[in-house]
């Protein structure tokens, strides 16, 4: 598939930034900052953390986390792959997502090591917030595991900061727990939770109509 396209352009340069952007030392605050900038515009940062209890081994938890196992838990999933690496499920793996409302976000799977079971993705919402999303999935006693979760959120526009501020308060925690609840509802049963739609477009809408997954 041909990248350098009048469509796809103005979405990679997006990510191009996202990528050139440089994030120093995580403190993980659970209260959106304000960095300074030019032109009146100040971006909010917002970093948090989630740990998700899951019904099972770690690798099977890790396995499911992929772009396309996703698809097997999370209801209305439907990534767009613009690049794939290791059948769509390794590092590098560049796919989009468009919301209800036609707002697309950019992918960038860039760590994915089945060793320590981590993974990390630079998303790009144009126009909006960049974010680092990481996960690593730990092995605990019982034949169960903890997932560990952080985000780092950096607004993009005015618009963008109110993205920021929307995951400073209770919806993070909700969006979580439904998260943690769709997986270990498919690792008992075998199937997505009905429930686990709300995942891909759930209320309340971030500004724009952009859907609210973090």
């Amino acid at each position: 598939m041909v990248l350098n396209n009048a469509r796809t352009r103005p979405l990679l340069w997006s990510l191009t930034a996202g990528l050139l952007l440089i994030c120093p030392g995580l403190c993980w605050a659970a209260e959106p900052a304000v960095a300074p900038a030019a032109g009146g515009f100040q971006a909010k940062k917002l970093e948090r953390t989630y740990d998700q209890r899951l019904s099972a081994p770690a690798a099977k938890v890790f396995a499911l986390l992929s772009p396309l196992a996703e698809k097997e838990w999370a209801l209305g999933w439907d990534p767009e792959f613009l690049h794939c690496s290791e059948d769509c499920r390794g590092a590098g793996t560049l796919f989009r997502t468009t919301s209800a409302s036609g707002a697309t976000t950019l992918w960038y799977l860039r760590e994915l090591d089945n060793g320590p079971r981590r993974l990390e993705y630079l998303i790009v919402r144009p126009e909006i917030c960049w974010t680092i999303l990481r996960i690593q999935v730990e092995e605990v006693a019982g034949g169960s595991s903890v997932a560990h979760i952080a985000y780092t959120w950096l607004a993009l526009s005015p618009n963008g900061n109110e993205y920021v501020d929307l995951h400073a308060g209770p919806h993070f925690d909700e969006y979580m727990q439904l998260w943690e609840r769709s997986l270990n509802y498919y690792l008992g049963n075998g199937k997505a939770l009905p429930e686990s739609r709300q995942l891909v477009g759930a209320k309340p809408s971030p500004p724009q109509g952009d859907h609210p997954r973090p």
